[in-house]
C-alpha cells in the first residue's frame, strides 16, 4: 500500500490517500469511498483480496476524516459551505489521479454508507466516469430528510456548526441498535464481528460525531441521490447493491430494494441485488466476509470483462 497527499477542495486540509497495486497490469481499477466517521484504513483487508486478484485499489479519507485531518481540518467537518460537493470534488480528484497511471482501464467506483451516496452521486453527475458500480450499505428515501436539514440549518446559524451536534447525532443513529438484543456498545448494528466492533470503538477515528455543517452536507447529499430524477441521470451500466437484511441504514433491506426498484424501472437492465439474511450494516467486514468477498469478485469479473 502506498500513502500519497493531495490539496483539497475545501481548502482546508490535504488529502490523504491510499492506493493498493497488483503484480502487472490491473484487470481494473477499484476505487473505495469509505462512510462516515471512518476511514480508508478500515478497507485494508477488502483492498487486499482485490489486489490478489489483479485489481488496482484506490481511496482516499475525505475532508475531516482520518489523515485527512490536517492543516485547519476538523474532525467531521467538510467545508463551510457546499461541503458534499467539495468531497465529490475530492472524490474525483483522485478518481483523475487513478486515470493517469492507467489509461485506458476500466473503473469501478465502489461507495460505502455515506460512501454510496457520494458514489450515487457521482454516478448522476458524472455518467461516463466510470464503468460499474457497487453501492454497500446505502439507503432509500427518508420521510424525515427534510426536517433533519432544517434542524442542522438551525444549529449552524445558533452555533457555528463547527462542533459536534449530539442532537442531531441522537436522532440519526439513536434506534440503531432496537433490533439487536443485549447490545454490547452503541454500534452494535455496524457488524456481527465482535473484534470489528471492539475495534471501531477503540479508534479515535471512528465513531466520532459530525458537526452540524457536515451533517447538513450528507443530507444534501441524500437529498440529491434519493430525488426522483436520481436514476434517470445514472448510465445503464454494472451496479452491484450489497447490503444485509439487518442493517438499520437501509431499512433492514427495504431502502436498498427501493434503490433497486428505482434503477429498474428507469431502464437500468445490469442491476444485481444481494442482500445477506444475518448481515449487518457493513458486509465487508461481517462474520461471513469471505462470502461476501466473493460475491464482489464475482460481480467485478463479470462487469469488467473484456
Amino acid at each position: 500500500m502506498e500513502k500519497f497527499f493531495y490539496p483539497s477542495s475545501t481548502g482546508l486540509c490535504d488529502i490523504a490517500a491510499y492506493k493498493w497495486l497488483p503484480d502487472g497490469e490491473p484487470r481494473a481499477v477499484v476505487q473505495i469511498v469509505h462512510g462516515m466517521a471512518e476511514h480508508m484504513e478500515r478497507y485494508t483487508k477488502l483492498a487486499e483480496y482485490l489486489t490478489a486478484l489483479g485489481y488496482a485499489v484506490y481511496g482516499e479519507d475525505h475532508a475531516g476524516h482520518g489523515a485527512s485531518i490536517n492543516g485547519k481540518g476538523i474532525k467531521g467537518y467538510f467545508a463551510p459551505e457546499d461541503g458534499w460537493t467539495k468531497v465529490v470534488t475530492d472524490t474525483m480528484k483522485l478518481h483523475e489521479t487513478a486515470k493517469a497511471d492507467f489509461p485506458g482501464a476500466k473503473f469501478v467506483l465502489y461507495g460505502h454508507s455515506m460512501g454510496s451516496f457520494l458514489a450515487r452521486t457521482i454516478a448522476a453527475r458524472f455518467p461516463e466516469e466510470f464503468d460499474a458500480y457497487v453501492f454497500s450499505g446505502t439507503a432509500g428515501k427518508n420521510p424525515v430528510l427534510a426536517i433533519a436539514k432544517a434542524l442542522a440549518n438551525s444549529h449552524i446559524k445558533k452555533t457555528g456548526g463547527k462542533t459536534p451536534d449530539d442532537k442531531l447525532n441522537a436522532m440519526a443513529f439513536g434506534s440503531y441498535n432496537k433490533r439487536i438484543k443485549n447490545a454490547r456498545t452503541p454500534v452494535d448494528w455496524l457488524t456481527n464481528d465482535t473484534e470489528v466492533v471492539d475495534a471501531y470503538v477503540k479508534d479515535d477515528l471512528c465513531g466520532f460525531t459530525f458537526t452540524s455543517t457536515a451533517f447538513r452536507d450528507m443530507f444534501d447529499g441524500l437529498g440529491e441521490v434519493a430525488g426522483k430524477k436520481w436514476a434517470e441521470k445514472v448510465r445503464n451500466v454494472p451496479i452491484y447493491l450489497v447490503a444485509g437484511k439487518q442493517d438499520p441504514v437501509g431499512s433492514y433491506g427495504k431502502g436498498v430494494m427501493e434503490v433497486c426498484d428505482d434503477l429498474k424501472k428507469t431502464g437500468h437492465t445490469k442491476v444485481v441485488l444481494q442482500l445477506y439474511e444475518n448481515g449487518r450494516h457493513e458486509m465487508h467486514n461481517e462474520l461471513n466476509r469471505d462470502e461476501v468477498f466473493r460475491g464482489i469478485a464475482a460481480f467485478l469479473r463479470s462487469a469488467t470483462s473484456k
